[in-house]
């Protein structure tokens, strides 16, 4: 109705329209037909595309459309920073307001209580070793989520692997119901909720490795420039390898790792990631190997150790 389309401000239906132009021109790039409007996709977010027109902020209180709504686990955070606004929600129902701001006039000395809720659950490395290690080098992989060139390895949780079975099974009772039926919802939450909490353990182990890796480094880290869309159209028919690197969130532990390192005056470089498994990291000596060798083995001066820690 009139009514209800009135009552919405009008940058909701710019940001919307805009989102699904901008998808369905780079989709005209590769398919000819136009791709179908999900309504989860477009629906289940709310952008405000300029702070305090249409949405404002007050203490832990949001107002929006003639809305009020209360923010759980609010930071106090400057209203002037702000630049956008964006309200969403997730498969499993729950709500979250997301705030772009403005890095130069954020002061961290006034949120510096956003800082430390990371630093309680780190385990900080003997400063010694802080020391001793300017630079550091780290690999990622799947039997180790990263090794560092300081010896220290960091496991892969394998959240997606472990709770596979779990998922299958409510995915497979899910099937089983007739589509659109309160069982269909009920079995739909349920599994959404599965997904979601092995998203946040996921986010949340991340969180504790970056943050580690960059407090014991010295100077700087240094990362490999990985594609890793490439990868996984490389290993296409290996369904497992790629379960098991997209669980792994190779791109995520990256990502943290580069904004910490500029948050803590770090040195962050990504290298070209060619036959960083083969050189000897001693002599150079080119080793090959295959995926299923763990090990490194140079012939020429001797040096044997695990091939990720080589790398």
């Amino acid at each position: 109705s009139s009514e209800f389309f009135n009552s919405m401000h009008a940058h909701l239906y710019q940001t919307i329209a805009k989102r699904f132009y901008l998808s369905t021109k780079d989709a005209n790039k590769h398919i000819k037909e136009l791709p179908k409007l999900k309504k989860y996709k477009y629906i289940s977010s709310l952008v405000f595309k300029q702070y305090g027109n249409g949405c404002k902020i007050s203490g832990n209180k949001l107002k929006f459309n003639h809305l009020t709504l209360r923010i759980n686990n609010y930071s106090n955070i400057d209203p002037e920073c702000i630049h956008t606004l964006q309200l969403k929600r997730t498969r499993s129902g729950k709500y979250f307001a997301i705030v772009t701001m403005d890095y130069d006039s954020f002061s961290l000395k006034k949120n510096q209580n956003i800082m430390n809720n990371y630093s309680n659950c780190i385990r900080i490395i003997d400063k010694n070793r802080v020391r001793q290690n300017k630079y550091i080098g780290v690999d990622v992989g799947i039997e180790n989520l990263a090794t560092c060139s300081n010896g220290i390895c960091y496991e892969n949780p394998r959240f997606l692997t472990k709770s596979l079975e779990d998922i299958q099974r409510k995915q497979k009772r899910l099937e089983g119901q007739v589509k659109g039926s309160n069982r269909y919802k009920k079995n739909q939450d349920l599994l959404a909720k599965k997904h979601e909490k092995i998203s946040n353990q996921r986010l949340d182990y991340n969180h504790k490795v970056s943050k580690e890796i960059v407090l014991t480094c010295g100077t700087g880290i240094a990362v490999e420039d990985l594609d890793i869309k490439d990868m996984i159209a490389k290993h296409k028919s290996n369904h497992r390898f790629n379960r098991e690197m997209m669980d792994a969130a190779w791109y995520l532990l990256i990502f943290m790792l580069e904004y910490k390192c500029k948050l803590y005056g770090k040195e962050f470089v990504k290298i070209d990631p060619a036959y960083t498994s083969i050189e000897c990291s001693k002599c150079g000596e080119a080793v090959s190997k295959v995926l299923s060798d763990r090990e490194h083995k140079c012939s020429k001066c001797g040096l044997r150790m695990h091939r990720d820690l080589n790398a």
